[in-house]
C-alpha cells in the first residue's frame, strides 16, 4: 500500500454537485474502519483518544464549519497524517467552464509551468502520508468514489497502483449505495478518453498518458496511441524522451522499456539517436542491458533479436560485439558487489526469516500484540524485544513520581497519567476498559504508569508493547511473569 495521496477538484465543481459526495463520502467513513481522534469523556475524566468518524461542526474565523476527518484505522489504530474533506467548498475560484481534474498535474508530466492558466483550474486537496497503513485503502476508495461520481471533474494521484484501487474497490463497494468505479487512470482507453479534449498538445496528451497510467503498459496501449495520434507527433514524443542529454539516468531506462512494451519498431528507435556518438551509442547498450536486466523486463525474450538490430544499425560507428560483452560483464560485477545488491540480499534474508517465523511462532508481528492470547508462542526477536522492555519497565516502577501517585485516589491517578502524555495511542473502548481497571484493581497504577512514560513514536519498538500492555489483560498477565533480559 502506498504512503501518499491526494486528489484535484475541477474548479467547475459546484457547492451542490459537492455536498451530494460529501454526504455519501461520510455516510462511507462511518461505515469502514476509519478512527478520528477526538475528545472523549468516562466517569468524568476527560481525555483525547481514537474514536469512530462523526461529522463534526467547528468554528473557523467565525464561521461555523462542518467536516469529518481521520489519521488511522479503528481496529489496529495504526496512526500517521490527518485527512479531511468539508461539506462547503473551499474553492475561491469558482469557474463553470474550468476543464478537467487531471490538468492540476500538468506542470509534473510536461514542460509546462505550473503558474500558467491551464495549470489552476483545480484545486488540490489531502496532500498527506499514510505510511503505507490500512487507512490509506479507505481514503483511496473515498476518492474513487468522488471520481466515480463527478467523472473528470476529479483526479486522484500520489503513491497508488492499479492494484491499490482494486483493493479499496473490494472494501467500498460492500457499503456503497451505487458501484464505484477504478478510477480512469486503470484504463487506458479510458484515460486517453479523458485528456483526448485536452487543449494541450499531442506530445503533452501522450506524455500526460504515460506520466499517469497505473498500469503496465502493453502492446494494445501501443495500438491506441498508433490509432489515434498522428506519426509526427509520436515521433516527437519519443526524439524528445532518447535526447542523449538523458542517457544514464533512470528515466532514459523507463523510456526504453516503455518503446519496447508498447510495441514500437526497434529499428525505427536508431532515427532518435542519429546525433549520438561513439561513448554516447555505448551508453546506449548499456540502458539495453540494464532494461533488459529489470524484474519483468519487456526486451528479455527478444534479447538476442535486438543486437543483431543493434549490430545492423550502428555496427559501422562502434563495436558493438566488444561493446556488449564489456558492459554485460560490468552489469554482472556491479549487480554481485554493489549496494543494491546487498541491500536485496538483506531483503531476501528477512523475507525468508518472517516466513519461518510465521509458520513457526503464534505472535511474528508486533501489531498481533493486541490480539494476544494466554498459550501462544512469540517469535524470539519479539520475545527479546518484550524482555528488554520488562527491564525498562522495572526502572521505571523505582521513580519517585510512580511512588507519589500510589497515594493518589484513582481519578487523581488516571488525570496524572493523561497530563504525562496526552497523545497515547488507544481508542475509546480500550479507555472505558483502563478506567473501569483502576477502580477495581490495585495493580493498575505499576500496569499504566510506564506506558505513560515510554517514548512510543513511530521511530521507537515500545508502540506496540505500550499499546498492548495497555489493552488486553491476557498480554499484560503474561508480560508480568516475563524475565528481564540476559
Amino acid at each position: 500500500m502506498g504512503i501518499y495521496l491526494s486528489f484535484a477538484l475541477s474548479n467547475s465543481v459546484t457547492q451542490s454537485e459537492w455536498e451530494k459526495v460529501y454526504e455519501e463520502s461520510l455516510f462511507l467513513a462511518k461505515k469502514l474502519d476509519f478512527a478520528d481522534w477526538s475528545q472523549f469523556s468516562y466517569r468524568g475524566i476527560n481525555l483525547h483518544c481514537f474514536c469512530k468518524v462523526k461529522e463534526h461542526k467547528e468554528l473557523e474565523n467565525g464561521e461555523k464549519v462542518s467536516h469529518w476527518r481521520t489519521s488511522a484505522d479503528y481496529s489496529y489504530m495504526s496512526d500517521a497524517e490527518e485527512f479531511w474533506l468539508c461539506r462547503k467548498l473551499r474553492n475561491k475560484n469558482y469557474d463553470k467552464n474550468a476543464g478537467a481534474a487531471i490538468l492540476n498535474v500538468l506542470p509534473y508530466c510536461t514542460k509546462h509551468d505550473k503558474d500558467e492558466a491551464i495549470c489552476n483550474q483545480a484545486e488540490s486537496y489531502w496532500g498527506n502520508k499514510t505510511q503505507g497503513y490500512i487507512y490509506h485503502a479507505y481514503l483511496l476508495g473515498i476518492a474513487c468514489m468522488m471520481e466515480t461520481r463527478l467523472k473528470d471533474k476529479v483526479f486522484i494521484y500520489g503513491d497508488i497502483k492499479k492494484e491499490h484501487c482494486e483493493f479499496a474497490l473490494d472494501l467500498i463497494n460492500q457499503f456503497a449505495k451505487e458501484p464505484v468505479d477504478l478510477p480512469a487512470r486503470c484504463d487506458f482507453k479510458r484515460l486517453y478518453e479523458l485528456v483526448k479534449p485536452l487543449e494541450i498538445s499531442d506530445e503533452d496528451k501522450l506524455l500526460l498518458m504515460e506520466d499517469t497510467y497505473l498500469d503496465d503498459l502493453d502492446f494494445d496501449c501501443g495500438e491506441l496511441i498508433r490509432k489515434n495520434f498522428d506519426k509526427d507527433s509520436i515521433n516527437l514524443f519519443w526524439k524528445n524522451k532518447f535526447d542523449k542529454a538523458n542517457l544514464k539516468n533512470n528515466k532514459y531506462n523507463k523510456a526504453l522499456s516503455n518503446y519496447i512494451a508498447l510495441g514500437f519498431d526497434f529499428n525505427d528507435l536508431f532515427s532518435f539517436l542519429s546525433s549520438y556518438e561513439e561513448n554516447e551509442y555505448k551508453d546506449f547498450i548499456s540502458a539495453v542491458i540494464e532494461v533488459k536486466n529489470e524484474n519483468d523486463s519487456p526486451i528479455e525474450n527478444q534479447f538476442d533479436e535486438m543486437c543483431e538490430t543493434i549490430e545492423k544499425n550502428i555496427g559501422d560507428k562502434i563495436d558493438v560485439k566488444k561493446t556488449f560483452d564489456e558492459k554485460l560483464k560490468d552489469s554482472k560485477a556491479y549487480e554481485e558487489n554493489s549496494f543494491i545488491a546487498t541491500i536485496k540480499k538483506h531483503m531476501a534474508d528477512e523475507k525468508a526469516k518472517a516466513k519461518e517465523y510465521e509458520e513457526k511462532y503464534d505472535i511474528y508481528n508486533e501489531k498481533q500484540f493486541i490480539t494476544f492470547e494466554k498459550g501462544q508462542t512469540f517469535s524470539p526477536v519479539l520475545l527479546e524485544n518484550l524482555k528488554n522492555t520488562q527491564e525498562f519497565i522495572t526502572k521505571i516502577l523505582e521513580e519517585q513520581d510512580y511512588k507519589d501517585l500510589l497515594q493518589k485516589k484513582p481519578d487523581e491517578q488516571i488525570k496524572a497519567l493523561i497530563e504525562l502524555n496526552q497523545w497515547f495511542p488507544v481508542r475509546d473502548i480500550y479507555w472505558i476498559h483502563a478506567i473501569d481497571y483502576f477502580e477495581n484493581h490495585t495493580d493498575a497504577v505499576s500496569r499504566y504508569y510506564p506506558l505513560f512514560r515510554m517514548e512510543i513514536d513511530h521511530a521507537t519498538p515500545y508502540k506496540g508493547i505500550a499499546q498492548a500492555l495497555f489493552i488486553n489483560d491476557a498480554f499484560y498477565e503474561f508480560f508480568k511473569e516475563l524475565p528481564c533480559s540476559d
